[in-house]
């Protein structure tokens, strides 16, 4: 089983090199907005797994047995209660999973909801927050 995960609370160039490190295909992007007041964070939830529900529709669709059930065991960690209870809230939440490999970032600014399956992580949005700050 895998452990619930941890969301770190900053998003350097460092972390942005670590997720466009090469990795086995395929790679889960999700971005949504959050919010900072832990009343109105059960709709946060609410949103991650409709998020997760159409990734793992796509995976199921082109995505062969173990490596797909992989990925969606790493997805369902984060919707965990214990990570969505932990601590600070933030503005928005970036995670992404690819086999062996998964880690969620809080962020201080919002980000539409997205959700990408593809060869690679979806850094683009990251990319650009790094340069506006």
């Amino acid at each position: 089983m895998i452990p619930a995960p941890k969301a770190a609370f900053t998003f350097s160039t460092e972390d942005l090199k670590r997720l466009l490190e090469p990795r086995d295909p395929p790679c889960v992007s999700i971005y949504l907005p959050t919010h900072r007041r832990k009343l109105e964070g059960r709709s946060d939830v609410i949103l991650f797994r409709n998020l997760v529900r159409e990734a793992e529709r796509i995976l199921e669709r082109d995505v062969p047995g173990g490596v797909a059930r992989e990925i969606k065991e790493r997805l369902e960690t984060f919707g965990r209660d214990e990570f969505w209870e932990e601590g600070q809230r933030s503005d928005a939440l970036g995670i992404f999973v690819a086999q062996g490999f998964s880690v969620a970032y809080r962020l201080p600014s919002q980000f539409p909801e997205l959700n990408v399956v593809g060869a690679t992580f979806h850094t683009k949005p990251l990319i650009r927050f790094l340069q506006s700050s």
